[in-house]
């Protein structure tokens, strides 16, 4: 018999213990995947939420640059036309924001209903803001007085406010 084909004749050759290598960085796992999905949408959403802020920002200052000519003219000289006039202004806002159907035939007692309740408020029937409905047939030497111009301004504003807010 041949000793160099023995099994116990021969050293046993081992190999050096090799560390497995460092993971790769490409590409990641499918957690960092799933995170960085979430955060991609929540910087979309919330871009789009500025966005909707700044338009937002942008009507609202559109409608009461629109309200202060009638402001000035309601506070200068508070007559049954200014006071007119801002009752046309607030319909036209109205009309943006609800349909036509709801409020274009209001008128009086109703119409100042409708704001009360689309405003939050109760300041148009019992309080500043039933000028709006006596005004128009006030004689033309029973001006509005110029407290209560400002109160109505206020209760308009407030109003404005509201329904901005619902909006």
């Amino acid at each position: 018999m041949n000793n160099a084909t023995s099994p116990s004749s021969t050293p046993l050759q081992l190999r050096d213990i090799h560390l497995p290598s460092s993971p790769d960085l490409w590409p990641p796992a499918p957690g960092w995947w799933l995170l960085t999905t979430i955060i991609l949408f929540l910087c979309a959403w919330l871009f789009l939420k500025f966005l909707a802020a700044q338009k937002q920002k942008k009507k609202q200052q559109a409608i009461y640059a629109a309200l202060k000519p009638i402001e000035q003219k309601l506070l200068s000289k508070p007559t049954n036309q200014a006071v007119a006039d801002l009752n046309i202004f607030i319909r036209q806002l109205a009309l943006m924001y609800f349909p036509q159907t709801e409020i274009a035939s209001l008128s009086g007692r109703q119409w100042l209903a409708f704001l009360d309740q689309s405003g939050k408020t109760q300041q148009f029937t019992h309080g500043a803001g039933r000028i709006l409905a006596e005004a128009p047939y006030l004689p033309e030497h029973q001006k509005v007085e110029k407290p209560q111009a400002k109160a109505l301004l206020k209760v308009v504003k407030k109003w404005v406010k509201n329904t901005e807010a619902t909006r």
